[in-house]
C-alpha cells in the first residue's frame, strides 16, 4: 500500500511540475524586420514586418523609433516618408530589448521639367513606383490596368486578341475569370493590340490638353500617365551608361533619368534591347497606335507612335 502511495505522490508532483512548465513564460530570442532596406519618395508610405522569435513567444509587444522623425516617422510599422535624407527605423522587444533596423532613403517626390512634375521612378506595379530610380519595371501593354501582365515572363504568352463584351468588365479590362487576364497577350495581326474592338478611352477620358485619369491608369494616387504634349516636353536629354544605361533629361536638382528597360514586343512577346532603348508610353491614342518615347544611344530620342499590343515603361506625372 506504502508503494502504492508513493506512485500517487510521485505522479501528482509530475503533474504538478507539468502545468507549471506549461503557464512558464515563453521568453523572446530575437527579431527580424522586412525588408531591411527601403526608398520612398516625400509623402509616400510604406509598412515595415517584424517578426518575434520565437513564434510561440509569450510576450510579442515591440516599441517602433525613427531615427529623425523629420525625415520618416513610424507608427506601428507604418513609414511616413517627410523629407529628402536617410533614417533609420528600429523596432525593439519589450521582452529582451532585442532589436531589428531598417535604412529608409528618402527622395524628392518629384522633378520640374518645363512646367511639368515627373516621377523620380518607373513603376514596378500597378500604384507602385520601383525603389531605386535606376530600376526598370514593369512593361505595360497600353491602355491595361496592372493585372499581372506587365511583370508576365514566361515564354508561353496567349496569342490573339481578347473580344466579346462579356470578356471585359465595366473599365474595359479582361475578367479575371479569362484565361489570358494577367498574362501578356501577344498579338501579330493588324492593328496589333490586345483587344477587340480597340477603346482610345483606357487611359484618358479627356485629351492631350485636358487628361482625365481613369481607374485603369497605373500611377498611384496624385498621378497620371504623361499626355503627347507633356512627353514631348522632355525634349532631347542626354544618354548615360553610368552608372545605367538611360537617359537624363533636364539638369541640376532638375534631372530626371529614365532607365533604358527595352520593352516586350507586342507580336511576340519577347523581352528586347534591355539596356540600349527605353520605350515609355503617353496616354494618348494616336489612329491605331499610341503615342510614346523612345530613348536610345543616338544624340536625340524619338517621340513617335507604336502599336498597343508592346508592351512600355510608364513613368507618372502629377495630376494638377
Amino acid at each position: 500500500m506504502r508503494k502504492n502511495h508513493y506512485k500517487i505522490i510521485a505522479v501528482a508532483l509530475l503533474f504538478i511540475m507539468t502545468i507549471i512548465a506549461c503557464n512558464k513564460d515563453k521568453q523572446v530570442t530575437g527579431v527580424t524586420l522586412e525588408p531591411t532596406t527601403l526608398t520612398l519618395a516625400v509623402g509616400e508610405t510604406a509598412t515595415l514586418t517584424a517578426t518575434v522569435h520565437p513564434n510561440d513567444a509569450t510576450n510579442k509587444a515591440v516599441r517602433w523609433t525613427s531615427s529623425d522623425g523629420n525625415i520618416a516617422t513610424v507608427t506601428d510599422g507604418e513609414i511616413s516618408a517627410k523629407k529628402v535624407g536617410t533614417a533609420t527605423i528600429t523596432v525593439i522587444t519589450e521582452d529582451g530589448k532585442y532589436r531589428a533596423t531598417c535604412t529608409v532613403t528618402i527622395i524628392p517626390e518629384g522633378v520640374i521639367i518645363n512646367g511639368v512634375k515627373w516621377a523620380t521612378r518607373n513603376l514596378a506595379a500597378h500604384g507602385k513606383f520601383v525603389e531605386n530610380p535606376k530600376d526598370h519595371g514593369a512593361l505595360f501593354q497600353w491602355g491595361r490596368a496592372g493585372d499581372g501582365h506587365e511583370q508576365y515572363i514566361n515564354a508561353d504568352y496567349p496569342s490573339g486578341t481578347v473580344s466579346g463584351s462579356e470578356n471585359f468588365d465595366i473599365y474595359g479590362q479582361i475578367v479575371s475569370t479569362h484565361a489570358a487576364y494577367g498574362k501578356f497577350i501577344r498579338q501579330s495581326t493588324f492593328p496589333i493590340d490586345w483587344r477587340d474592338p480597340q477603346d482610345d478611352a483606357l487611359w484618358n477620358v479627356g485629351n492631350k490638353d485636358a487628361p482625365v485619369k481613369t481607374a485603369n491608369d497605373p500611377c498611384p494616387a496624385g498621378w497620371r500617365l504623361p499626355t503627347q504634349t507633356e512627353l514631348a516636353s522632355l525634349g532631347i536629354g542626354e544618354w548615360t551608361n553610368t552608372p545605367a544605361a538611360g537617359r537624363y533629361f533636364g539638369s541640376g536638382d532638375n534631372s530626371l533619368f529614365l532607365p533604358a528597360a527595352g520593352c516586350r514586343r507586342g507580336d511576340s512577346g519577347l523581352l528586347i534591347a534591355v539596356g540600349t532603348h527605353g520605350y515609355y508610353w503617353s496616354s494618348i491614342p494616336v489612329g491605331t497606335g499610341a503615342y510614346s518615347l523612345n530613348l536610345h544611344t543616338l544624340d536625340y530620342p524619338d517621340y513617335t507612335i507604336y502599336r498597343r499590343a508592346n508592351g512600355f515603361s510608364v513613368r507618372c506625372v502629377a495630376e494638377h
